[in-house]
Order: C-alpha cells, then sequence, then structure tokens
C-alpha cells in the first residue's frame, strides 16, 4: 500500500493549486477523497497531499426530491457512482387566496422565485437535464454530498464533452503529482501567516478592550460612581495640595523680597542719620572718619 505523501501546514494553502478554486471531480473521486482529522468540520478533504474544499460536478439529473425543505438531486456523471446535490428548498408564495377566489394561474413563476436561498437558480432544473453543479463537500447520515452553490443547464453536447474534458485534463495535470512546495516558500508563508494571527489577535485585544470599556459607561453602577466619585475628589485633593504649595512658595517668595527691601531701606536710614551726625559736628569729623563715616 502507497503511503500518502505528507501534508503542508494551513499556512501554505494559499499557494495550493486546489483548494481556492472549483475542482472538476467525477463522483467517485469525491466519495475517494481522504479525511483527515486536524480538518474535522471545515470541509476540507485531500487528494494525495491536496486540500480540495470546491467541487464541480457535470452529470444528468437521475432523481430530484423535496424533503425537510431541501431540493435533492441525485446526478450521474458515468464515472460508475452517482451522488447527490442538496440546498435549501426556494421559499413558497404565501397562500393569500380565499375559496370564493380561487383563481387557477397558467403563469409560470417569477425566477426569483425558483432561487435557493443557498444561491442555485432552479428554474428549468428537473429530471433529464444535463447540469453542472457547483459546491462544497458535506456528510449526511454517512454519506458524503455536495452542498450546492450554483447549478446550470448545458444547452448541447459540446458543452457537455469540453466539461468532461477539463475534469480529465485538471486530473493529468494537478491531481495526478503530489503539490510541492519549496522551503523557501513554506518560510515565507509562515511568517506572513505568523504576522497575520499576530493582526487578528491585536485587533482582538483592541476589540475586548472597547467591549470592556462600553460596558464599564454603559453599567454606570453605583459602584462605578463612588469610584468615580473617589477619583475626583483625589484629583481635586492633589490639586489643592499643588495650588497651596505654589502660594506657600510665592508668600516665601515675596516675605525674602520684603525682608531684603527693608534692610535695604534701614540700611539706607542709618547712613542718613550718620551723615547728619558728622555734618552736625565738625569738629570730630576726624574721628569719625578714622571710624569709617
Amino acid at each position: 500500500m502507497t503511503t500518502p505523501p505528507a501534508l503542508y501546514p494551513s499556512h501554505c494553502h494559499g499557494l495550493s493549486p486546489t483548494l481556492g478554486r472549483w475542482c472538476p471531480l467525477r463522483a467517485v473521486d469525491v466519495f475517494a477523497l481522504r479525511e483527515v482529522a486536524e480538518y474535522e468540520g471545515q470541509g476540507i478533504y485531500f487528494h494525495l497531499n491536496h486540500p480540495i474544499k470546491w467541487v464541480r460536478l457535470t452529470g444528468i439529473i437521475v432523481a430530484m426530491d423535496e424533503f425537510y425543505s431541501r431540493v435533492c438531486i441525485t446526478i450521474d456523471d458515468g464515472s460508475g457512482a452517482t451522488i447527490e446535490a442538496t440546498c435549501l428548498a426556494p421559499p413558497r408564495p404565501e397562500a393569500t387566496a380565499t375559496v370564493a377566489a380561487i383563481v387557477v394561474s397558467t403563469e409560470r413563476p417569477a425566477d426569483d422565485a425558483m432561487v435557493s436561498p443557498d444561491g442555485p437558480k432552479l428554474r428549468g432544473v428537473d429530471i433529464g437535464k444535463v447540469v453542472k453543479v457547483k459546491g462544497g463537500i458535506r456528510e449526511f447520515r454517512g454519506v458524503r454530498q455536495l452542498a450546492m452553490k450554483a447549478i446550470s443547464i448545458l444547452g448541447d453536447t459540446r458543452a457537455e464533452v469540453g466539461a468532461w474534458r477539463e475534469g480529465v485534463r485538471f486530473r493529468e495535470e494537478v491531481l495526478r503529482v503530489p503539490w510541492v512546495v519549496t522551503a523557501e516558500e513554506e518560510r515565507r508563508c509562515r511568517e506572513e501567516a505568523e504576522g497575520e494571527r499576530w493582526r487578528v489577535e491585536e485587533e482582538e485585544r483592541r476589540k475586548r478592550r472597547r467591549e470592556r470599556r462600553a460596558k464599564r459607561e454603559k453599567d454606570g453602577d453605583e459602584g462605578g460612581k463612588e469610584r468615580k466619585s473617589r477619583v475626583e475628589k483625589e484629583n481635586a485633593e492633589a490639586r489643592a495640595e499643588a495650588k497651596a504649595e505654589e502660594d506657600a512658595e510665592v508668600i516665601k517668595a515675596r516675605s525674602e523680597k520684603e525682608k531684603k527691601a527693608r534692610e535695604e531701606r534701614e540700611k539706607a536710614r542709618r547712613a542718613r542719620a550718620i551723615q547728619r551726625l558728622v555734618s552736625s559736628r565738625p569738629d570730630g569729623a576726624g574721628k569719625y572718619a578714622a571710624l569709617g563715616f
């Protein structure tokens, strides 16, 4: 038994030739895809090491049913297996007519009345039509199905043959050989993934901070009001203390200035008094000069 090639990490999937496209497969190919526990629930399956999520099938409708508000189409693509493609049933028009006003309408329903909420336009889709179906892979009661996203009716044999040839070419050119990623490509993808992961985590942290801030503002409970009042009081006290210290410094500076001015005035007054004394006693001028006056 051949061992399947090793799978590349999910951060390399952006380089995959299969994951980001509609893969033209057959029903037997869908059933043969390998499921990996790491990707369980993500709708990703593997052929060799090719990750596959979106599938396109071409075949003839052999059965068409509706149950539990879902449309189920069985497709036979000649590969030896049939596969079901499902989608939500188009909404039914509300019954508003009364018994006295029942009118049998021969008009065809509008195009928008035949559109599934999942996307497929079901007008003209019926048993015997050759169709091209696009969808993801899902499982229902252990059986794989296609979750339809689009369906189109092939108008002629040429379109049908072209779709089948495209599937053959895809299997030969892409699926036949394993997917290869170089060490340099893997390193670059890992760095990009780590940067993107950091950006997402940072955005989540910012979002949580915004939510907590909005919750605090919205709650406005008594505890929050008390804390706010206490903070405002502490801020007011701090401002008052700072103002008192500033005023004390101003008063101190003013007092020192006034003290210095008084000393200057006292010195000048004493000088004038001594000068008058010297002027009034000329006989003692020599004595006063010796004393420094």
